[in-house]
């Protein structure tokens, strides 16, 4: 019992022990901000719409793309800092040089894909979206989490636009 009383009477063994605990704080204050609120913010991503539109048979022009970009820019909710740019290759090389999280490609035939599907051959429209895992791995992979629930947001609203002229035409969908 005495050797216990003697060793918790040193100065070395309650300085050791001061000394540790502040460490320990120190380390858990830093990491806090990364364990409260680890929301992104402002994180840059291009936008390129390349869709030409699309004549509906009753006359009215249907332009996804258009409704893409403003579904995405109007958005206050999304953590994006759009950048509209006009070629996909300007995109990939700006996302070489870090600059941007991602790109979104919508195709130029997009709005006459979406138009198929109410033919008798329809094609799948697909939207291309790149990721740069060169840069942040964790910022990267919560831009394609953010983008993958923003288009099938869209996806949705569109598909109800068309699923309201199928109606509206009284057209009927085969299920191939």
């Amino acid at each position: 019992m005495c050797v216990f009383k003697s060793f918790f009477s040193q100065k070395r063994f309650w300085g050791s022990l001061l000394g540790i605990i502040i460490v320990v704080m120190i380390f858990s204050i830093a990491f806090i901000g990364s364990i409260v609120n680890p929301t992104p913010k402002d994180l840059p991503v291009a936008l390129v719409v390349n869709d030409k539109g699309a004549e509906l048979p009753n006359k009215t022009k249907l332009n996804a793309g258009e409704q893409y970009k403003e579904a995405l820019l109007d958005n206050k909710d999304i953590p994006f800092k759009w950048s509209v740019i006009d070629q996909r290759e300007d995109a990939i090389s700006a996302m070489n040089e870090k600059k941007y999280y991602a790109t979104i490609v919508i195709p130029e035939n997009m709005s006459q894909q979406i138009m198929s599907l109410q033919s008798p051959s329809p094609q799948k429209p697909e939207v291309e979206v790149i990721i740069n895992q060169g840069m942040h791995y964790t910022a990267a992979n919560t831009t394609k989490q953010v983008i993958d629930q923003v288009l099938s947001k869209i996806n949705g609203q569109i598909q109800n636009t068309v699923f309201t002229q199928l109606e509206a035409n009284k057209a009927t969908i085969t299920p191939s």
